[in-house]
């Protein structure tokens, strides 16, 4: 799969008007190439500027599926303290 910068601006723009429609769960992606890796932090990056902090990227599905626990669980946690 290549991406271009364009690319990664339209999606952002996607996922900007997704989560103005209510909110969204955490997102991790996993990147196999070097190329797409490099892009898809472009894409965590511009969507962090933006204020959106649910999309995470990362190089190995074990460190996603890691992640998405992690947050999941606190989530869970907070949750029940409120």
């Amino acid at each position: 799969m290549s991406m271009s910068e364009a690319d990664v601006e339209r999606t952002v723009e996607h996922a900007r008007r997704a989560t103005q429609q209510g909110p969204r769960g955490q997102v991790a992606l996993v990147a196999d190439t070097d190329t797409l890796y490099a892009r898809m932090l472009l894409y965590e990056t511009r969507l962090a500027e933006e204020g959106i902090r649910l999309i995470r990227v990362f190089r190995w599905k074990r460190d996603a599926e890691q992640w998405l626990e992690i947050v999941s669980a606190a989530r869970l946690f907070l949750t029940d303290r409120l």
